[in-house]
């Protein structure tokens, strides 16, 4: 009342501890600082007094005092002439009646009251309005006044847990809570943050102080119901201000930002999966939980905490009539459930919510202002548009909210989903904000609780709902339809506690959904999912696993998948007693990732494996439409095969090379060139006899699942494999083949014809002959792996994809060999070095009784090879070649039937010129009975070496590219010079399996020099 007072009490005066200090005048918010004793007054002058008061000792004489919490005195005014409001502070009772505004007896007769605050006072930090009146309140002085202490924590709780006591084994609806559930932890504080004026420091001193959110961050650890922490680390912090509670104004909701005397936080709390068993064990059937807040500001350090143990608060009571006392707990409780139980009825309770919620398949557009016209969500790919009022699908308009969208996620990264809602002024008008009560449209208040649609957070009701009545859903309305269909001669009755907000229909009517649409469910059934959030039971906490975006109308969900990672006695049971096979060690380096055979077993029974998400998107229009989600596991069965043939599948050492080395003969004094006659031989014995004693080979079979984020889950090796090595009967096929088609043993023949013949031996291939060379051809080196999953369709929905790598390195290769110190004995002078070096090498060897093998090496080498590459990764620039993928990739999505491949072959041709030379020191050790070992083993060796190499390649991807040819990638390396010094020394490791391992003391040193052309 801001118009002057010209009669009555228009003013008084406030002491502090028995000193004046203020002059109190209309609409004043004064500060009383506890432990102080406030004095109120009102004295017979003109600065108390209006100037036209005809009684000023009486005026006095009657003065009234009564004061209400300030955020309800508009109940205050609206209630009725001698009605009473139980609003108002009990100030001992007044001895007339006051007939306005609730006050009845409520107040305190005198010219002063007098308040002295205490640090725990429960109305300690709340404003209220004080009403100074000695006829008719509301008609003179009136001011705000709000006691301060100094910054804490004063109030911490958890809503009261239901517990059945008749319900003698824990069920889904006992009362506890269930591990994955998301619960509120209400922490009410007091000056953090709030700043005061500098009248206050004035006349009270100094006073503590956090004046803004800037540097105050939070934490929250868990504890036993003693308070006891059971974690190392917080289960939740974060920065304050992100907390605050949220407040409607013209813009729509925002945070508090500037800090008040007492504030509000709702902390969402998730009761996390991994404490249980490692805190909650399996002999519990329900353990006792709390935490622990602390408030901290970073920069002085300070810090505020606070330990929950109240048992009751007093709150203004629902119909804002009267106060509740009401029972909360400083403890929740939760029960010990399986992972898969606690995952089935986490995904029972969504879908009862969702048939809660009561989302209606719409066949018209409505014309609710109060509205939007679309929703979409984005995947991260694409837009789904899965609403529509103006897209009309035949007659009906376009509405898929019935349906789910498919996503593929695992549980290490997020996936962010995005749900929007816009308006639409017309089919084809631009996207406009939702039109609700924010922005200026009238709203009806159709299922929200009363209370008009204010902003997104009213259109993304993620918090508590109004659940909407669906006949098509109620068996009552069933009976009631079949009976009307036959007799229509009666009235259609709707739940009787619902009738007065049902609409009104003609006997026999019957209605459709989108006919009854706003109708809320009856009260009991409103009453049981009031205390259950949106999403509280998806356990989802703002922040972290959701945003809302008020400027683009959106709501972004962060989803994982949530994966069961428990083996129970049903899995152990499965496979050590019914699959034999896997109690013989398979599974030995695997027993922590057994969880996942649980997924491959759903996978093969058909049995659910998806998780849903939901978000309710409501206003008048259309009121308690959903978006739906399922989240399938990201994993994928895989099957990897690799063969590699050993043997060569051709190697010649032609006569010159082999009668150069056939003049040293090994024995227990070797050589460098006893060395290299050894592997002539060995190679072309065996080359020679893999046609009848077979090849060498090595083989893999494994079958492993990949999961997103994980590395090697689960394999099966070769103890699995080797079980199916006939499966390789092919690939000899194709070697085989490969000696066929290539004409390799009819070429031998022809060779040693031609050879022989007289005018080869006075050509080109007749000197080239007399050159010391080998040359080897080397089969296929394959691998192959495909994976079966989930992956999502272009349409949304959920689909396999089998996704494939194919390696082959080489598909086929070639190399020559021609050896420089074989060539070198034959030429003067070089023929005397060369045998110098190898009496030197003999010479060592003997004097060292075969301790001491010295190894030198010239050869020039030429290697050509075609192999497969995957998908170009890097494309070429003036100073480097392109790269590709070592592997081909295809990948096959069964619904959109599409087909995608990245590969090519590449052809290399490599020549390299090496000089090495190398020193080994060999010993008998003993072993661990101190016994000499037969063989003497490598304990050290010391080497130099230089090499210079040059290469050609050319890579074509089996793609066209957009202009429709092909992307020929030709690179000439330059030449590159290699230097390397090389020092070991075997550690004599015992569990070794290479008894000869050495292992380097100075790093491989490589000097390169890359020249273009």
């Amino acid at each position: 009342m801001d118009e002057k007072i010209l009669s009555g009490i228009k003013a008084c005066y406030h002491e502090i501890d028995g000193k004046a200090e203020f002059t109190v005048v209309p609409n004043t918010t004064i500060y009383l600082l506890s432990g102080k004793k406030h004095r109120f007054i009102v004295e017979n002058n003109p600065q108390i007094l209006g100037e036209k008061t005809t009684d000023p000792e009486a005026t006095i004489a009657d003065t009234k005092w009564a004061f209400i919490l300030a955020s309800y005195w508009g109940e205050a005014e609206k209630t009725k002439k001698d009605e009473e409001l139980s609003l108002w502070a009990d100030l001992g009772g007044g001895r007339t009646s006051v007939s306005e505004l609730g006050i009845a007896q409520q107040y305190k007769a005198g010219k002063a009251i007098e308040i002295t605050p205490d640090q725990n006072d429960v109305w300690l930090g709340n404003f209220h309005r004080m009403e100074v009146f000695s006829i008719r309140p509301n008609k003179g002085l009136h001011f705000h006044f709000v006691t301060i202490d100094k910054p804490k924590i004063y109030l911490a709780y958890f809503d009261k847990q239901i517990i059945k006591p008749e319900v003698k084994n824990v069920t889904i609806n006992d009362g506890y809570y269930s591990y994955g559930e998301v619960i509120k932890f209400h922490v009410a504080t007091h000056m953090l943050p709030m700043s005061i004026g500098e009248q206050y420091s004035k006349k009270y001193g100094k006073v503590d102080t956090e004046t803004s959110f800037e540097n105050l961050e939070f934490e929250i650890e868990l504890t036993d119901e003693n308070h006891s922490p059971l974690l190392e680390e917080p289960i939740l912090k974060g920065q304050l201000v992100d907390y605050s509670p949220l407040v409607k104004d013209a813009e729509g909701h925002r945070r508090i930002l500037n800090g008040t005397a007492n504030i509000q936080y709702e902390f969402p709390i998730l009761i996390d999966t991994q404490w249980k068993d490692k805190i909650h064990t399996k002999d519990q059937k329900t353990k006792t939980y709390s935490v622990t807040i602390k408030i901290t500001n970073t920069k002085t350090k300070k810090e505020y905490a606070y330990t929950p143990d109240i048992t009751n608060i007093r709150r203004v009571a629902e119909d804002k009539r009267n106060f509740d006392d009401i029972e909360v707990s400083p403890v929740f409780m939760v029960k010990y459930e399986s992972m898969d139980t606690i995952l089935s009825q986490m995904e029972e309770r969504k879908n009862n919510m969702i048939q809660y919620i009561g989302d209606i398949d719409y066949n018209y557009r409505e014309t609710n202002p109060c509205a939007y016209s679309k929703i979409t969500v984005n995947n991260g790919e694409k837009d789904f548009e899965i609403f529509n009022e103006y897209a009309l699908v035949g007659r009906e308009i376009k509405d898929k909210t019935q349906g789910y969208l498919d996503i593929v996620c695992g549980d290490k990264e997020t996936k962010d989903i995005k749900i929007s809602a816009k308006f639409l002024p017309s089919k084809d008008g631009p996207e406009e904000h939702v039109r609700t009560d924010k922005n200026g449209f009238k709203c009806q208040k159709i299922l929200n609780d009363g209370k008009p649609h204010n902003g997104i957070r009213d259109v993304f009701k993620m918090d508590w709902i109004v659940g909407q009545y669906k006949p098509s859903t109620d068996p009552q309305y069933y009976l009631q339809r079949l009976m009307g269909a036959a007799s229509n001669s009666f009235p259609m009755t709707y739940h009787p506690s619902n009738q007065d907000k049902a609409p009104k229909f003609s006997p026999g009517k019957i209605p459709t959904d989108q006919e009854m649409k706003g109708t809320p469910l009856p009260d009991n059934v409103i009453a049981a999912y009031k205390p259950l959030t949106v999403a509280g039971i998806q356990g989802l906490a703002e922040n972290t696993d959701y945003t809302i975006s008020e400027a683009e109308d959106s709501i972004t969900l962060k989803l994982k998948y949530n994966y069961n990672k428990s083996y129970d006695d049903k899995i152990l049971n499965y496979l050590y007693g019914e699959q034999d096979y896997l109690t013989k060690g398979i599974f030995s380096d695997n027993i922590k990732n057994l969880w996942v055979v649980r997924y491959l077993l759903k996978w093969i029974k058909n049995e659910q494996i998806s998780q849903s998400y939901f978000v309710p998107v409501t206003t008048c229009r259309y009121p308690n439409q959903i978006a739906k989600l399922r989240v399938f596991p990201d994993m994928k069965w895989v099957i990897n095969f690799n063969y590699n043939i050993d043997t060569p599948l051709y190697y010649k050492a032609n006569t010159p090379l082999v009668e150069h080395y056939s003049g040293f003969n090994e024995g227990k004094i070797n050589t460098s060139n006893n060395n290299k006659r050894k592997e002539i031989l060995n190679k072309t014995i065996s080359n020679g006899l893999q046609h009848s004693t077979g090849r060498k080979t090595k083989f893999g079979l494994y079958v492993e699942c990949e999961v997103s984020g994980e590395d090697d889950i689960i394999k099966l090796g070769n103890e699995f494999g080797e079980k199916y090595r006939e499966m390789c009967a092919p690939l000899f096929f194709l070697v085989e083949s490969l000696d066929s088609t290539l004409g390799i043993s009819d070429a031998e023949e022809k060779k040693r014809d031609l050879l022989n013949s007289t005018s080869t031996k006075k050509g080109l291939l007749g000197r080239l002959s007399a050159l010391p060379m080998s040359f080897e051809l080397n089969p296929p080196s394959l691998g192959l792996g495909v994976g079966i999953g989930f992956a999502s369709s272009q349409n949304g929905n959920i689909t396999y994809e089998v996704d494939a790598r194919i390696k082959a390195d080489p598909i086929i290769g070639a190399k020559v060999t021609l050896d420089i110190l074989a060539l070198g004995s034959k030429l003067k002078p070089w023929g005397a070095i060369i045998d110098a070096l190898n009496i030197a090498s003999w010479l060592i060897n003997f004097c060292s009784a075969g301790k001491m093998e010295i190894d030198y090496t010239v050869e020039v080498r030429f290697t050509a090879e075609i192999k497969l590459v995957g998908k170009r990764t890097k494309e070429a620039t003036d100073q480097e070649a392109a790269e590709y993928e070592s592997e081909a990739k295809f990948s096959y999505n069964f619904a959109d039937k599409n087909l995608d491949f990245h590969g090519g072959i590449e052809g290399k041709i490599l020549g390299e010129i090496e000089i090495s030379t190398s020193m080994k020191i060999k010993a008998k050790v003993k072993d661990a009975q101190g016994k000499p070992a037969e063989e003497p083993k490598d304990v050290a060796e010391l080497g130099i070496g230089v090499k210079a190499s040059s290469s050609v390649s050319l890579t074509c991807p089996f793609k066209l590219n957009k202009e429709g040819n092909l992307d020929l990638d030709l690179e000439f390396s330059g030449v590159k010079l290699e230097i390397w010094f090389k020092a070991g020394l075997n550690m004599d490791e015992e569990d070794s399996e290479d008894p000869n391992r050495i292992v380097p003391l100075i790093p491989k040193t490589n000097f390169k020099k890359e020249i273009k052309f």
